[in-house]
């Protein structure tokens, strides 16, 4: 079994699987190798879970026959050489040879001792597809509260804090930076797939938040959830037609905002995968300023 594809999808892989930005949430990361292509399943540090399908497109060459199925580590120290020693667009072959991982360009071989995988201590992510709403979501039981899309270029103009505060209404996102003033960034979604049934507020630690927004690529769909009967939840999702990267993160608890203020939400949470969930193609990509500033001016009234 072996792939090939550039230098900088491999690093993308391992900064997904780790939640990297600037340094590594966790030093290494596990992808399998399945004959669909590469894929992330992984809870990492009990607080992040982080689901990834890297399809064949995704690849110059992807070899992996029908009945095999390979788990690999792809290390801190493999980031760093890759970085260093090959270019970003270089074509990079990956194989295993014994018990070692090799890297092959043109010009450049690295060879690294396997890693062993250890998924007692990594954990699964248990996020799976829901077909009905065509996005990844807890395969646990779960109530979905409202998710609407966003461009990540936006979003990853927040400015450093402690912790963010969610709140969406169904027209506007607005992000509260905690530690600094007063200061509120607002998005307008490019559509909407779930409507809250009243605005929702869910708050986030604002390093997790960070480093999902630095990997997430293009559209991104943000959902708000509960799990079980008391978890407040976002998931942020990315998807093109080579990839899919999901992160799921829990709420955190404040004494000056309440959890949710959905306080609409069924009494009894259902699997996800079995609700009857009213989407809306609203297209909102298309309006002019003057428009988006009347928007604005409705929600502050």
């Amino acid at each position: 079994m072996k792939f090939a594809t550039e230098t900088n999808r491999i690093l993308k892989m391992y900064t997904t699987a780790t939640l990297y930005k600037n340094t590594p949430l966790t030093e290494n990361g596990v992808i399998r190798l399945t004959p669909k292509g590469a894929v992330i399943n992984t809870l990492l540090l009990s607080v992040v879970g982080i689901y990834a399908h890297f399809n064949k497109n995704y690849f110059i060459e992807y070899s992996v026959e029908s009945n095999e199925s390979k788990d690999i580590v792809l290390t801190k120290s493999m980031y760093s050489v890759l970085r260093k020693a090959f270019k970003l667009e270089e074509a990079i072959s990956v194989a295993i040879d014994g018990d070692e991982l090799v890297f092959t360009s043109d010009r450049t071989v690295y060879r690294e001792a396997l890693t062993t995988v250890s998924t007692e201590r990594i954990g699964q992510s248990k996020i799976g597809y829901n077909e009905d709403l065509g996005l990844h979501l807890p395969t646990e039981e779960f109530t979905l509260l409202a998710s609407a899309t966003f461009q990540a270029d936006d979003l990853n103009t927040l400015l450093n804090t402690e912790r963010y505060v969610f709140t969406f209404d169904g027209r506007v996102l607005e992000i509260h930076m905690s530690d600094i003033g007063t200061l509120v960034k607002r998005f307008l979604p490019l559509s909407i797939i779930k409507k809250p049934e009243k605005k929702v507020k869910i708050i986030a630690d604002g390093d997790m938040v960070r480093r999902i927004l630095a990997n997430v690529t293009g559209n991104t769909t943000i959902t708000f959830g509960v799990l079980g009967n008391e978890l407040d939840v976002l998931i942020f999702e990315s998807k093109t037609n080579e990839f899919v990267q999901t992160f799921m993160i829990a709420g955190l608890f404040g004494d000056e905002t309440p959890r949710t203020t959905a306080d609409t939400v069924a009494e009894e949470s259902v699997i996800v995968s079995e609700t009857d969930v009213e989407t809306s193609a609203t297209d909102l990509s298309e309006l002019d300023e003057k428009e988006f500033e009347e928007m604005l001016n409705e929600v502050e009234e």
